[in-house]
């Protein structure tokens, strides 16, 4: 499993484009993931640097495959 720590992924950045370009709000994308609201908010305003695999699962809620590199 891979940690960030605390340092910037750059996809914090990533996740607020994503969901507004499905056109999804913030509860909706939290309910897809299985996370609250306040913590998806917390993840875009780089607050909670989570791990990878918490990306993964974002990205899929937002309707995109994810392939490990």
């Amino acid at each position: 499993m891979i940690s960030m720590g605390s340092e910037s992924t750059g996809l914090e950045f990533a996740v607020r484009s994503l969901r507004e370009t499905k056109g999804m709000s913030r509860r909706e994308l939290a309910c897809a993931v299985g996370i609250s609201e306040s913590y998806l908010k917390k993840i875009e305003n780089r607050h909670r640097n989570p791990r990878l695999e918490r990306y993964q699962k974002i990205m899929e809620g937002c309707g995109y495959r994810y392939k490990k590199f």
